[in-house]
């Protein structure tokens, strides 16, 4: 058979060949009518239409149809895009939703991508939430419900997506890869953008293990741009490696039992303490209707945990940020939302933080101290515990001691 066009959609030519499809089963949505349709084992059936497409090819899923995934699909092949035919408001996107998943051997994950220049679009993927003690793991113990990136995972696109309900420690994760000697990682090239992410995770312990999740877990070089994430119960955001920008995005944390760590979260060592080019500018950060944001950013191994940065058998003192920046970030609060801090600091240099803009919003948090010392003050919705001949804050600290114990950096309370 001579190679289909790139520009015709690959899975308008396979329906009828796949032997995952359901007999006689078509989409009859107009234009989508050879659209992939939910099947007995839809895994299998997704995954043989991404193998056929071919070099630049198009699997698409037929709109408002739901695919139960009772395990992961796997992306047997990299250059491809898999979406939804034709979504739009009267064409809801195609539901990949994880089902059967509640006990302890079984991961959380609805789609595994390790190959390069995947793009995913115009999909839902949900996991088995909303979250009640009944689901089982905590969080911390379980797979994220987008898994991507990797040695040979450069290149992702995910665009478009609604992600909501991860059963697992995260709604997206982009991994690193082999990360080299000076803390680059080998994935480089994502493009997060335009995506809605919503309730990843709950505060609520069971047992003394939390629910917590992050919307986005960051670990490959890219851009994270446009998109809304709604009740992250960890980071909405969480940044693991050098070359990162964020931009342009809206964590919101919405109700009286929500509860967010931080915004965003540039606080482990994955990197060896190279955070290195990582720019968050023009965010907004809402806690509205009760909703509480501890951090709206925050930067640095100790914020939460006294002790140095170690990853693996090694220990890094502190994060190198040069070329980093904090900037036209904006914070806001409606019907009894809290923030108990703005921006927080501890153990970094070559950071640069400028022209955020507060809201008048009154800051609420505490401080804790390592090592038995007196705690510092609490004031300021910039919190810095790093001599700031090493770094330029463009807006006043609330708190800054350079006699203060360089051994014994204090950390914030986030209870």
């Amino acid at each position: 058979m001579p190679r289909l066009p790139r520009s015709l959609p690959v899975a308008l030519f396979l329906t009828a060949f796949l032997p995952g499809q359901m007999a006689g089963a078509a989409c009859t949505v107009s234009g989508c009518a050879a659209a992939l349709v939910p099947t007995a084992n839809s895994p299998l059936a997704i995954e043989q239409a991404l193998s056929a497409a071919g070099t630049g090819g198009v699997v698409e899923l037929c709109p408002g149809k739901v695919f139960n995934l009772d395990r992961a699909i796997v992306f047997p092949r990299g250059d491809v895009t898999l979406k939804t035919c034709g979504a739009t408001g009267a064409n809801p996107r195609a539901v990949l939703k994880v089902v059967s998943r509640t006990t302890a051997s079984d991961d959380a994950t609805a789609i595994l991508i390790r190959k390069p220049n995947v793009t995913l679009d115009n999909i839902t993927v949900k996991g088995e939430g909303p979250w009640t003690p009944s689901l089982g793991l905590p969080h911390g113990n379980r797979t994220a419900l987008i898994e991507a990136g990797g040695n040979n995972g450069s290149n992702l696109e995910v665009r478009n997506c609604l992600i909501k309900e991860p059963l697992g420690w995260s709604a997206l994760h982009v991994i690193e890869g082999t990360v080299d000697g000076s803390g680059n990682p080998t994935c480089l090239g994502a493009m997060i953008r335009d995506n809605r992410i919503v309730n990843a995770g709950h505060p609520t312990k069971l047992s003394g293990y939390s629910r917590w999740a992050d919307g986005i877990s960051m670990a490959c070089g890219g851009i994270v741009t446009g998109n809304t994430i709604i009740n992250p119960s960890d980071g909405g955001i969480v940044v693991f490696v050098p070359g990162v920008t964020v931009t342009s995005n809206t964590i919101r944390v919405d109700g009286s039992d929500r509860h967010t760590l931080g915004g965003v979260n540039l606080v482990d060592c994955v990197s060896k303490g190279n955070m290195r080019n990582i720019d968050v500018g023009f965010n907004d950060f809402e806690a509205i209707n009760g909703g509480i944001i501890d951090m709206a950013v925050a930067v640095g191994p100790t914020v939460w945990f006294c002790g140095a940065c170690v990853h693996g058998t090694t220990t890094y003192s502190d994060y190198d940020m040069s070329g980093s920046s904090i900037h036209h970030n904006d914070m806001s609060t409606a019907s009894a939302g809290i923030f108990k801090y703005g921006i927080a600091v501890a153990r970094v240099h070559g950071l640069s933080t400028s022209w955020n803009d507060y809201g008048g919003v009154t800051f609420t948090g505490s401080v804790n101290a390592c090592g038995g010392v007196t705690p510092p003050p609490n004031r300021g919705a910039v919190v810095a515990s790093e001599d700031l001949l090493r770094n330029t804050f463009g807006e006043g600290v609330g708190f800054w001691d350079p006699s203060y114990p360089r051994s014994q950096f204090y950390h914030l309370i986030s209870d």
